[in-house]
């Protein structure tokens, strides 16, 4: 078996591309160049490639090292000249522009302090930056279908300018809740929603409505009662199911805590007037 090879992640369009060093040579990770270009099928793209274009390398996630198709860069070059996608030509022109001078500059050449294993050792990375995404697809999904796609642009362009770096997969490890708390509580109406006022803006709820919204907020706590643990297991097994419902737990903590600063005292006093009990499993708990 191989090496292990660190990958340093680069940003296209909300995606992030895995680049490596190996023995001097510029290498990309298959399968998100091909996410990147919207290329559905990875193993069709890298066929057509000569056997010196592609190859197999080991590469470390938060799962343990895990074998990729890797192509080197005159191979990245052949999948997007023969790719009629709109965004291969930007691409190219991304990676030349970009990637490879910053590689370069900072990479194998002139690695002496091992700027690039640092790079990947303290901050969140690939698996990180796909954990952000999809708190932010989750952010943007009640949006209307017409502006998720600049919502989700306008929320990475915070981050980046929040967290003072590139890519989102440069934020330190260490401020990764940090990132996916910044997202949860980024208010997107008011810019992507018509702003409401008046009479507009006031939701009428019968004593059974609210004792019913009183129920579905001790539930989020409930289920937030093991968060924590789903968010361990989560990056131990690399699993994205796991860490999409780790990010949907995290955004429903806040959004529980601005209803029950609001209207917590209401809803209790509607779940009661119904004659249930409030014991400490259906009170609301600050989390």
């Amino acid at each position: 078996m191989n090496t292990p090879l660190s990958a340093v992640p680069f940003e296209f369009d909300s995606y992030s591309v895995r680049v490596i060093d190996r023995d001097g040579e510029i290498w990309f990770v298959a399968s998100d160049v091909c996410q990147a270009l919207g290329l559905p099928d990875t193993h069709k793209a890298v066929a057509r490639l000569d056997s010196d274009e592609k190859d197999r390398n080991s590469i470390p996630t938060l799962g343990g090292d895990q074998q990729m198709t890797i192509i080197s860069e005159p191979g990245l070059y052949r999948i997007t000249m023969t790719s009629r996608k709109p965004a291969a030509k930007r691409f190219t022109r991304w990676v030349t522009h970009e990637v490879l001078p910053a590689i370069r500059k900072y990479g194998h050449y002139h690695d002496t302090d091992n700027t690039m294993g640092a790079l990947v050792t303290d901050t969140i990375g690939t698996d990180g930056h796909q954990l952000l995404g999809a708190v932010i697809k989750t952010k943007v999904a009640a949006l209307p279908k017409e502006v998720r796609r600049k919502a989700t642009t306008k929320l990475w362009s915070q981050i980046h300018t929040a967290f003072q770096v590139r890519t989102a997969a440069d934020i330190p490890a260490d401020q990764l809740d940090s990132a996916r708390n910044f997202i949860a509580a980024y208010a997107l109406d008011g810019e992507f929603l018509p702003k409401v006022r008046g009479e507009e803006a006031i939701i009428s709820l019968d004593i059974y409505d609210a004792h019913n919204l009183y129920r579905l907020l001790s539930r989020i706590v409930s289920l937030n009662k093991y968060r924590e643990r789903i968010g361990t297991l989560a990056k131990a097994t690399d699993s994205m199911p796991l860490k999409d419902l780790y990010s949907q737990l995290q955004e429903s903590q806040l959004t529980y805590r601005q209803l029950d600063r609001k209207l917590g005292a209401q809803l209790l006093q509607a779940h009661r007037a119904l004659g249930c009990n409030s014991g400490s499993r259906e009170a609301p708990v600050v989390l």
